[in-house]
């Protein structure tokens, strides 16, 4: 038996399961071929006549040999024991055919030298019900295994078990760590719905905590997907001097945070806000029946306010449809960005209180929530059974990566913007360029190509700067960083 004394340095390393498989080994009382080659490694290792590398690559290739060899056909006894004394884990779902084939069929420790492929194939192809862009069943391994497929299906799989690597096997070998007694049920999406189905993840154990702890009836669009000022800079006020107070306060913060980034920032974020919550509300709403939601207002008037009832969301629906149509504009977006939002709603007020004979003051936009079945929602909530830390490590990831895409498109508005401007600059250069060719001095070449360039260019831009040629508006070169600090302002945790 060799002394484990003896094992120099660089022959074990952190790994401590390769490290207990490698004394194992050495430590057997049986002559056996897998411990002479360790020792004769190791001895060579000492001598110095391999360096770390090969050494652990050696050791590595004895491993895996002693697993198929000695190690897999135990743990294959072992697990038909299991099998005929019936203690396989419990089916938490019978009606979940990728369960039950999972539990009848795998065991924990289980490994699959060829990876995901022959895990599936296991399995059963077609007992995972996986459908193709065409929503037709994935009948062929090939198709559930190639490009992006691969990762979907590991994690689909990863509802019910937990898979670790084991490259020291084989360089693509995975071994089933655990099976789960209860599925860890995920929503998978389309690619189309991908960013949403983030979102709702992340949001769903927030959402529900927050409506079974309060049980409140109405929540704001916005649900901590912003901070409190998101909605005291809307700028959405009638009141002129209200609107100018809070812009000059937003000013002190960022004197580049102007009337028209503001607009800019609301035209892409309202939708955006509204988007996430909706696929949010509509999954705790269709997929598991917990609430129902409707979009509705909440009145101001001279005694107070209160929450719209079906009729008057249609008559502020009314009202809103006949100002757009009277003002020209096709819709709500459109409004913001022509500094007529002011107009709009009081003439949206004035319409409907002469309409009416009603006497409001303002509304604005609000969802009503009500929960249909605690049970369905306290069991929903119970599933991701996550703590305050978690919860809040969630509403992070989820600013985080709004205000990624919120950047990303002011970005995109930066580029088109100035690809419009780019393209008229060069239609004026081209025309001039075409008149100054017409000249004699071209002709006798007196005039060249590149001086007629030259000559167009500086031209445009005389022509820019005095107002005599109209280009597409040019974007500050800023524009972007003012934006993306106007989201981190508006948007990220107040300290």
């Amino acid at each position: 038996m060799y002394d484990i004394n003896n094992i120099p340095n660089g022959i074990l390393d952190d790994n401590e399961s390769r490290n207990k498989e490698i004394i194992d080994i050495l430590q057997l009382k049986e002559d056996s071929i897998f411990t002479d080659s360790l020792i004769e490694i190791i001895t060579a290792y000492k001598e110095n006549k391999i360096d770390t590398i090969t050494a652990y690559q050696y050791i590595n290739s004895i491993l895996g040999r002693y697993y198929y060899c000695v190690t897999m056909p135990k743990e294959d006894e072992e697990l038909r024991r299991k099998r005929e004394n019936k203690s396989l884990v419990s089916i938490y779902n019978t009606n979940d055919i990728v369960e039950v084939t999972i539990k009848k069929n795998l065991y924990v420790n289980q490994v699959f030298p060829d990876g995901i492929t022959e895990l599936i194939n296991t399995i059963g192809v077609e007992k995972l019900e996986f459908y193709d862009g065409n929503n037709e069943l994935i009948t062929s391994i090939e198709k559930l295994c190639g490009g992006k497929q691969r990762e979907k299906i590991k994690k689909y799989l990863e509802q019910y078990i937990k898979i670790c690597k084991r490259p020291d096997i084989k360089r693509y070998a995975i071994q089933i760590e655990e099976i789960y007694k209860k599925p860890k049920y995920t929503m998978f999406y389309s690619r189309s719905e991908k960013n949403g189905g983030y979102y709702i993840d992340k949001f769903i154990p927030f959402l529900t905590g927050k409506l079974l702890q309060e049980n409140r009836r109405i929540f704001r669009t916005t649900v901590n997907l912003v901070n409190y000022r998101y909605n005291r800079y809307s700028l959405f006020t009638d009141d002129k001097a209200e609107r100018k107070r809070l812009l000059l306060k937003l000013q002190n913060q960022n004197s580049y945070f102007t009337d028209y980034q503001l607009r800019q920032f609301y035209k892409n974020s309202n939708k955006e806000v509204r988007d996430r919550i909706y696929k949010v509300l509509d999954n705790l709403q269709d997929e598991y029946k917990a609430i129902t939601y409707k979009k509705t207002h909440t009145i101001f008037d001279e005694n107070g306010n209160h929450i719209a009832d079906d009729f008057e969301d249609d008559i502020i629906q009314d009202g809103e449809a006949e100002i757009l149509n009277n003002m020209g504009i096709r819709n709500i977006s459109t409004i913001f960005l022509k500094k007529l939002s002011q107009k709009f709603y009081s003439d949206v007020i004035e319409y409907i209180n002469d309409k009416y004979e009603l006497n409001w003051k303002n509304y604005r936009n609000e969802i009503e929530i009500r929960i249909t079945n605690f049970i369905q929602l306290e069991n929903l909530y119970k599933d991701y059974q996550i703590d305050k830390d978690e919860q809040m490590q969630n509403i992070t990831a989820i600013k985080s990566r709004f205000m990624k895409r919120l950047g990303n498109m002011a970005q995109t508005d930066y580029d088109k913007k100035m690809k419009k401007y780019q393209d008229s600059f060069n239609a004026e250069v081209e025309k001039n360029k075409q008149a100054y060719k017409k000249s004699d001095l071209y002709d006798i070449g007196i005039l060249t190509d590149k001086a007629i360039e030259e000559k167009a260019i500086k031209d445009v831009i005389h022509d820019e700067l005095t107002g005599t040629v109209k280009l597409e508006y040019k974007p500050y070169d800023n524009y972007v960083e003012i934006q993306k600090a106007l989201i981190k302002y508006l948007i990220d945790f107040v300290k």
